[in-house]
């Protein structure tokens, strides 16, 4: 709760700052607010396209509802990504969940 205190105080500021939205709705999805992590992550992605970690997300979040926009959105993240090691953990984890999905 006060980490989300201090990113919705840091949002009062910077109210298009991808990084915290992106952040917020991390806080959200601990906190089992589905529906606000989703809106942030939506929002993160919208404000900046390119954002490669809010893509990753943004999939995690709708993977269960909707599995097809969450592969696109893993694979994104994955060409977004591509010979960046500092990413290689997460990407290994986005090819290995968008496997699952497509054998769903």
């Amino acid at each position: 709760e006060k980490a989300k205190s201090e990113l919705l105080a840091s949002l009062a500021k910077r109210p298009n700052s991808p990084e915290v939205i992106n952040n917020l709705g991390n806080v959200y999805g601990k906190l089992g607010d589905k529906p606000n992590a989703l809106a942030s992550f939506e929002k993160a992605v919208l404000l900046r396209p390119n954002y490669a970690i809010a893509r990753f997300n943004l999939a995690d979040a709708i993977a269960d509802a909707n599995p097809k926009r969450a592969i696109t959105e893993f694979e994104t993240y994955l060409a977004l990504t591509e010979g960046i090691p500092e990413e290689a953990d997460r990407s290994a984890l986005a090819q290995k969940r968008v496997q699952a999905l497509k054998h769903q």
